[in-house]
């Protein structure tokens, strides 16, 4: 709920595998998906959760990436998914930008 608070109406936020989400920021450059996903991870860490009487600090690393034109889908989710395992391992509770390499497609 609060991920989803953050983002726009034309945003969508789904769990992607156990303890993972993917959020898809349609018309969004690299800019303004980590201005997005600062959003994210400030909302996330900045309300403590309190659980059978014992306060949970929570924190969340996220893995951004633009799609570009020759990539595939499951590309710009590979890149997102190495960015925010980069951001893990940095020290977690970040926001990685990762850039991939991309192809240009071969002529005919």
């Amino acid at each position: 709920r609060r991920m989803k608070e953050q983002l726009r109406a034309q945003d969508t936020l789904a769990r992607w595998g156990g303890e993972e989400f993917l959020a898809l920021l349609p018309d969004t450059g690299g800019v303004g998906g980590l201005v997005a996903a600062e959003k994210l991870r400030a909302a996330v860490s900045a309300n403590a959760m309190l659980i059978r009487d014992r306060t949970i600090n929570l924190s969340v690393t996220v893995g951004v990436a633009e799609y570009a034109a020759g990539m595939s889908v499951d590309d710009c989710v590979r890149a997102a998914d190495e960015a925010m395992y980069a951001g893990k391992r940095e020290g977690r509770d970040r926001v990685v930008f990762e850039r991939p390499a991309v192809a240009p497609p071969s002529a005919p």
